[in-house]
């Protein structure tokens, strides 16, 4: 069985697509839609401030390209693609086929109506009536033939259906309904509603008429612009004809053919369909039809025009045939109409400024001019004593791809509405239609408009230094399109409401282009007093380098000045320190300090943001004591809990001349108590503390505030993060290796403690940051705008300063649960252990069983069979989510070994859930090179998951520097095989290698027995198990 439109569509997209596709159609989010050079479907989408563009290239196998990403990825089309095939759907009529009846369509334009309500009724119409001839009209009177009528009535937002009753409710009582009244409607309209409502017949919704109902009713519809026949308009015309015969004569003789005569015009009708009347009969061709008066007896003149070619009867002469012929007898030279070629005049005007209306001409060489035929004005056109037809298959075409781009034709011009839609029409589509169609041209007014066929002029924005000031620029603008200028608040509401095109009075329709869009988007949180009237702004010293990001890509906005940095004087006069810094610092953290001076210089506050074990605390204490005084208020360190003895222990030691306090309980009410000037040159209090103290720090002030962990403050609704907010400082630092962790919020409220303002509001930095991971724009866009206050290094930055290769045992602890279900296991196994016999084999295997049993719970309780685990948590699975976090954030490339296929497994959709690209290899993959060089040359893939035993030996992937051991194998040779995977010749970066391991478990025996009896792993291994001593055995399950 065939499959349905929407079945097809499924079929290449999904359920879902095709439902997100009607949504978008029922929220009319298609801007426009056109056909591009190469034939595919074009179509642009705006949902909120979003634009997508999409291309579809049809037929049997549709493929979409779209800006969106969702076409691919195992389907060919993505929800806009089906809309936009969905959209073009509504203009696809059957395919155009030449027809001698009235199986065509048309549309045209009269008003007739008697004088006295012509100046009652002839306003504007509000409704408009369209009709449909569903069958073929009858050519005799008969009970048995009728014309069969389907009848629209359509307000600005409502359709009724024009059955019989309600045509006749409302001519005879001037209304259908409160809001649909007879006068609502065109005259032209009215007469036809009155001539069904009086003549028609009912059948079911649709209205009948006879043979001569319908040959009288076609004298009401000459010149009606809405009366279609399978979806081709008809044209009742309006000339006055008269029936001939034409005479063809040629080299094969002479030929004779039924055709009448208009204005001395010569038409062939061999075999016309015939709507016969009283007083005549309609005769029609190509779609428009001709009256013909009764000037003989009716049906002999019906089956004249039905009549075919023929030839003169044999035996009489030509000559004598034709004088006794009743009717005028007209030599042509040919029966057969020419299809004449045409080219296309478009032009364009704005009587709004956001409406455009189009002007349509068709061109035709006539009578060897050129002449201009308006779309619908007609199918044939007179020429001298023949007719010749116009293009009607192109100008079908054209007019469906003007309708296709959401054209409104209900008028005599198509009109359309919306700076956007009216862009997209200017910029994209006609440019689109001048290369495809080399007989399309343009008007004067139309080609100005689109610069030829290069598209709209673009908004300009041309900047200048006006002067400098203190911590800021003053920068003086100007905004112009096409030489118009432009109003800054106008452009930047466009560019919040999505719009990508600008009406200007006196210039029409100008282009934002998409850095302009960008800067007028960024323009408030990098913009201080913007002065519209004297068309200045300003631009802080700290805000210079995003600024000149934002308007690299702006010709004329990029200010010189700005770009070259603020030139304020360093203070690089500075006496010697009061204080000694008695450490030695490598490279890289001299290079750290140097930052950090000059940036505090400045009155700059910055980010410290190296890798965890670079030295970030040994570096900020090289700043304070290189830039700290004696009479300078005293430093404070707030730190995690954990940290403060370490950070006290160390100030003493690098910086001994320092009076650091870091007080406990009451030993802070006692130091807060105390008058006159601090005692001490550096605090150090936890968060907690800090907390606790917030009262009394608030009337303190500092010379420098340093936050170390900063994600204590990254939920800028924290306590913490308000208190530390509140706390005064000439200069504030943090030091964190994850500025970024979970979301952009982390760094806005980081940055907010640091430069207040600098990054807006929250709520406007969430909508311009929310799709950061997925957006590489935006992710660039804020690093440009923060990178000037963040420094960090990581490892493989400073690898000549680092060892080569270095292993870390990471611990975690089971929770409640996790530790339950471990305890019952392992205490089935010490009963086991009780029963121990070295030559029962069944007994010994339950055993083993038992220490699989428990590595399984370790790893993940999901691992037991017949699902013993399923619910229960794992704490070294939420050890290695924030293990690879960290890792990703540092750019490392990870090898992620287990012994366990089954743990790997329940490992993937954690990571697709998370994006996180990866690689797979086990026992069971063939192409295993083909992974491997995968993994080694795509930088976009972070992490590679490899069981023990198939990804230990025999690979190079010197691609990562980083390998995880997730669960301790029983041979310490192999894992360190598996780490010399990434550690050999070709590796240029320093090797991490890290074992995960649960504290107070069978791991941590293992590692234990790793060292004190290595044999015993490889016959476990092996399964030959006589080689463990039940010494072994029980100091695996104490």
């Amino acid at each position: 069985m065939k499959k349905s439109f929407e079945e097809r569509l499924i079929e290449f997209s999904g359920p879902a697509e095709l439902k997100n596709a009607k949504q978008l159609l029922k929220n009319n989010r298609i801007v426009g839609a056109w056909r591009a050079a190469d034939g595919r479907l074009c179509g642009r989408f705006r949902v909120g401030t979003t634009t997508f563009d999409v291309r579809v290239r049809t037929g049997e196998a549709p493929v979409g390209e779209c800006s969106c990403g969702g076409c691919g990825n195992g389907k060919a089309l993505c929800e806009h693609a089906v809309a936009l095939l969905m959209y073009s759907g509504r203009f696809r009529g059957p395919a155009y086929r030449s027809v001698q009846e009235e199986e065509s369509s048309y549309y045209g334009g009269l008003r007739q109506e008697s004088l006295p309500k012509l100046v009652s009724r002839a306003r504007t119409p509000l409704a408009r009536l369209t009709m449909e001839a569903v069958s073929a009209f009858p050519h005799v009177p008969s009970k048995w033939e009728n014309a069969v009528l389907a009848v629209k009535l359509r307000t600005a937002d409502r359709e009724y259906l024009g059955n019989l009753n309600n045509l006749r409710q409302l001519y005879f009582d001037k209304s259908l309904t409160v809001t649909l009244k007879l006068d609502h409607f065109s005259l032209h309209d009215q007469q036809i509603i009155r001539f069904l409502a009086i003549n028609g017949e009912a059948e079911n919704s649709q209205i009948l008429l006879n043979a001569e109902l319908t040959a009288e009713f076609f004298h009401c519809l000459i010149n009606f612009p809405r009366f279609i026949r399978e979806g081709k308009r008809l044209q009742i015309r309006g000339d006055a004809a008269e029936a001939v015969l034409l005479k063809q004569e040629n080299r094969g003789g002479v030929r004779l053919s039924p055709g009448i005569r208009v204005e001395g015009a010569a038409l062939p009708i061999a075999g016309a369909k015939v709507i016969t009347g009283r007083s005549g009969c309609w005769v029609g061709r190509e779609g428009e039809y001709f009256f013909v008066p009764a000037t003989c007896e009716i049906s002999w003149l019906r089956n004249f025009f039905r009549s075919s070619v023929q030839t003169p009867p044999e035996g009489t002469s030509v000559e004598e045939f034709l004088r006794s012929f009743p009717l005028p007898v007209v030599p042509v030279g040919s029966f057969e109409l020419e299809t004449r070629e045409a080219g296309i005049l478009l032009n364009g005007s704005f009587p709004e400024p956001d409406t455009f209306h189009l002007a349509v001409d068709f061109l035709y060489e006539s009578n060897g001019r050129h002449v201009l035929e308006k779309p619908g004005s007609s199918y044939l056109v007179r020429e001298g004593n023949h007719f010749w037809k116009r293009d009607e298959a192109m100008e079908h075409e054209f007019e469906n791809e003007i309708a296709l781009f959401g054209f409104d034709r209900s008028g005599d011009t198509p009109v359309l509405r919306g700076a956007d839609r009216i862009g997209a029409f200017l910029d994209c589509a006609l440019p689109e239609m001048l290369r495809t169609r080399p007989g399309l041209a343009l008007g004067s007014s139309l080609a100005r408009m689109i610069r030829g066929s290069a598209g709209l002029p673009g908004l300009e924005l041309n900047c200048r230094l006006s002067c400098t000031a203190t911590d800021r620029y003053v920068v003086s603008y100007q905004l112009s399109g096409d030489g118009v200028v432009a109003d800054w608040k106008s452009c930047a509401e466009a560019v919040r409401g999505g719009q990508e095109f600008l009406a200007l009075s006196g210039a029409g329709l100008v282009k934002i282009s998409a850095p302009l869009a960008d800067f007028f988007a960024a323009a408030s949180t990098v913009l201080r007093n913007l002065d519209p009237v004297a068309r200045t702004f300003e631009v802080p010293f700290f805000a210079a380098g995003y600024y000149t990001h934002l308007v690299r890509h702006i010709p004329g906005a990029l200010v010189p000045e700005i770009a070259a940095g603020p030139e304020m004087p360093a203070q690089d006069n500075l006496a010697a320190p009061d204080f000694r810094f008695t450490g030695k610092l490598r490279s890289y953290q001299a290079e750290g300090v140097r930052y950090l001076q000059w940036m505090t210089d400045r009155n700059f506050n910055v980010i410290l943001a190296d890798e965890m074990g670079l030295g970030k605390t040994v570096q900020l204490l090289a700043l304070l004591a290189s830039r700290k005084r004696r009479e300078m208020p005293p430093a404070l360190i707030v730190c995690p809990a954990s940290l403060v003895t370490n950070w006290e222990r160390e100030a003493r030691r690098f910086i001994p001349e320092f009076r650091v306090v870091a007080p406990q309980g009451a030993e802070r009410d006692e130091l807060f108590k105390r008058g006159g000037a601090p005692d001490y040159d550096l605090l150090i209090l936890s968060y907690a503390a800090a907390r606790l103290c917030a009262e009394k720090l608030r009337h303190r002030k500092f010379s420098y505030l340093v936050l170390d962990e900063a994600q204590h403050i990254k939920n800028p609704g924290s306590s913490n993060a308000k208190n530390c907010k509140s706390i005064e400082a000439q200069h504030r630092i943090v030091l964190s290796g994850t500025p970024l962790e979970n979301s952009p919020e982390d760094l806005w409220s980081i940055m907010d403690f640091l430069q207040p303002g600098m990054l807006g509001t929250l709520p406007a930095f969430r909508r311009a940051y929310a799709d950061i991971r997925e957006n590489p724009a935006r992710r660039e866009d804020l690093a440009v705008r923060v990178g000037p206050f963040i420094k960090r290094r990581t490892k493989a930055q400073v690898a000549p300063d680092l060892p080569p290769k270095s292993e870390l045992a990471l611990y975690c602890d089971m929770e409640s649960e996790q530790r339950a279900l471990y305890e019952k296991v392992r205490e089935e196994g010490r009963a086991m252990l009780r029963d121990y016999r070295p030559g029962d084999v069944r007994k010994n295997a339950a055993i083993f069983t038992t220490l699989l049993r428990l590595r399984q719970i370790c790893c993940h309780p999901a691992l037991l069979p017949d699902g013993a685990g399923k619910g229960v948590p794992s704490a070294k699975t939420e050890l290695l989510a924030e293990l690879l976090h960290e890792n990703l954030d540092s750019g490392h490339k990870m090898l992620l070994f287990s012994q366990f296929t089954s743990l790997l497994g329940l490992l993937i959709p954690e990571l697709e859930r998370e994006k996180i690209p990866f690689e797979y290899l086990d026992g069971a993959t063939r192409n295993r090179q083909q992974r491997v060089d995968h993994f080694n040359n795509s930088p976009e893939i972070p992490l590679f998951l490899l069981s023990l035993k198939a990804g230990g030996t025999g690979l190079n992937l010197t691609a990562a520097d980083t390998v995880i051991i997730y669960d301790p194998w029983w041979n310490p040779a192999v894992e360190l095989q598996a780490a010399d995977r990434t550690h050999r010749i070709g590796q240029t970066r320093p090797v991490s290698t890290l074992k995960l391991v649960v504290r107070n478990s069978i791991e941590e025996k293992i590692l234990e027995l790793q060292e004190k009896k290595r044999e015993i792993f490889d016959s476990v291994i092996d399964g030959a198990m006589d080689n463990l001593s039940i010494e072994d055995l029980k100091f695996l399950l104490e």
